[in-house]
């Protein structure tokens, strides 16, 4: 589901703090891509993410990105190591974030965060059932935030694998079988699981099939 969240707080003039204003840069170049890849509440008030940075144009330097914990006077703190050339992951924790709790009580699980226009943010969550996202949108309106769903995408025959094609799945990960080069081949793998070449063969392709739909299904959904 994609909802679109107003993130002043209520009956405020001013914000409630989101994570990736206490990055000790500037987000607003659109060669710098932010994403929030975990989200989670620690207390009532403050919550904890990790933050992926990407930058393509290599605009930040090693002057920009300070070594240690860099603490931020909006309330917060944020540590950043570098993942690759142009990846950077800060951990990040911010002192003044109502919105993490709301989440984390709702039972449900936020997978993107991306900022918007003035003060608008987009998330994109997962829920197991109607209930934790009914909870969700509540919680969000008894606290006074102005909550807009954008799309939901609901799990169905095309994207859910069976337990055994998720058994097949985990033991072939698990033997090397997804391992470049490959571990044990597909005659070894289906000899070790009880199953035949063919019957094995098309059986990993289909839970492979329904993955591969499930993923691009929800890329579109949180990227519309």
């Amino acid at each position: 589901m994609r909802l679109l969240i107003d993130r002043r707080m209520p009956d405020k003039n001013e914000e409630y703090v989101p994570c990736h204003m206490l990055l000790p840069f500037d987000i607003s170049d659109k060669d710098l891509k932010v994403e929030v890849t975990y989200c989670s509440a620690t207390s009532k008030t403050e919550g904890h993410s990790l933050v992926r940075i990407l930058d393509h144009k290599g605009l930040l330097s090693k002057e920009t990105l300070e070594e240690g914990v860099i603490k931020s006077p909006l309330g917060g703190e944020c540590g950043i190591i570098r993942i690759s050339q142009n990846q950077y992951l800060a951990s990040i924790t911010n002192y003044n974030c109502r919105l993490a709790s709301m989440i984390s009580e709702s039972g449900c699980f936020l997978v993107s965060t991306t900022p918007r226009e003035e003060h608008f943010i987009e998330w994109g969550i997962i829920a197991l059932c109607k209930t934790h996202v009914e909870k969700l949108l509540n919680s969000l309106k008894e606290n006074g935030y102005h909550a807009e769903v954008l799309a939901v995408l609901k799990a169905n025959s095309t994207t859910l694998i069976t337990e055994k094609q998720q058994n097949a799945l985990a033991l072939a990960y698990e033997y090397g079988y997804y391992e470049v080069p490959r571990q044990v081949t597909i005659e070894e793998l289906a000899e070790k699981l009880g199953y035949s070449k063919s019957n094995l063969s098309v059986m990993l392709r289909e839970a492979e099939k329904k993955l591969i739909v499930g993923y691009l299904h929800l890329e579109s959904a949180f990227n519309r």
